[in-house]
This record gives structure tokens, sequence and C-alpha cells, in this order.
């Protein structure tokens, strides 16, 4: 289970919780949830995201080679509540899916917990709703995390 702290570049910082099962030594599936705050073209915003994908391990980290590294691979459904994006309205929410692919690193600090941190890209896929009340979401952003992960 990984306890993160999230951010991207264009949406604000929140906090993420992902599980994650291996199905072979080096690939595992994985869930996650989290939120975002931030602010979108200076009103005020909240990113609900849930998640599913792959993680792919170049090097699984052991006692006696403590750092490990992977990618994980995610599909995003998003729903952002922006305040302010309608006339007369407190918050206008966006529906929208994305993608996700982010480069992760971490070491073994105690037995079964890592500190892991990771950088990447995020790319929405669509948006659903009204067009014109999309503000500057912006297709691709910057992401990144950073936390610890303890093995059950």
């Amino acid at each position: 289970m990984d306890f993160l702290a999230n951010g991207a570049w264009s949406s604000g910082g929140g906090a993420a919780l992902a599980f994650q099962a291996f199905v072979l030594p080096f690939l595992a599936v994985r869930a996650a949830t989290g939120f975002r705050l931030g602010l979108i073209e200076g009103s005020k915003s909240t990113t609900w995201l849930g998640a599913a994908g792959v993680a792919a391990y170049a090097l699984r980290p052991t006692r006696k080679w403590p750092v490990g590294a992977w990618i994980h691979v995610d599909v995003l459904g998003e729903y952002q509540w922006i305040g302010g994006a309608l006339p007369n309205a407190p918050y206008n929410v966006l529906p929208r899916s994305a993608v996700d692919a982010v480069a992760d690193a971490s070491f073994l600090f105690v037995k079964d917990v890592e500190v892991v941190a990771g950088a990447g890209v995020e790319w929405a896929l669509a948006y659903e709703g009204d067009p014109a009340r999309r503000y500057s979401l912006p297709r691709w952003q910057g992401v990144g995390e950073a936390g610890i992960r303890v093995q059950f």
C-alpha cells in the first residue's frame, strides 16, 4: 500500500492511496484514489481521481540492494470542481478521463517500508460537457508523487 503526496503542474497538490498486487515478479496491477486542491485560472479547484493500471519493475528493493525503480501507467477518471466557472453558480463540475505514465524510485528504509518518489506526465483523453466551460485545463501536465510504501 502506498501513502503518497501527489501533485500536478497545473491543478495543485493533494494526497493519494494506491494498492498493488504482483502478478509476476516484475509486474503488478494497481488501483489508486486521491485528490488535488489548487487553482485553475484563479478559481479554486478540487480534483478527485480514481485510477487503475500496471507497474513494471526494473529493480525491486531488497535488504542487500535497497534501491528500487519502476514505471507505472494508469487510466484515470477525474472530477474537477471549479469555483466561479458559471455565473451565479458556486462550482462547475468537469469530468474527464486521462492516462498517466510515472517513473518512480524507492529506498527500502526499514523492513517492509520504502520511501518512494516519482515524476511523469498526465494526458487528458476527453472532457465531458460543454466545451465552452472547460477553462484552461491542459491536455498535458507534469505530475509528481512522494511518500511511503508499506508492504503487507
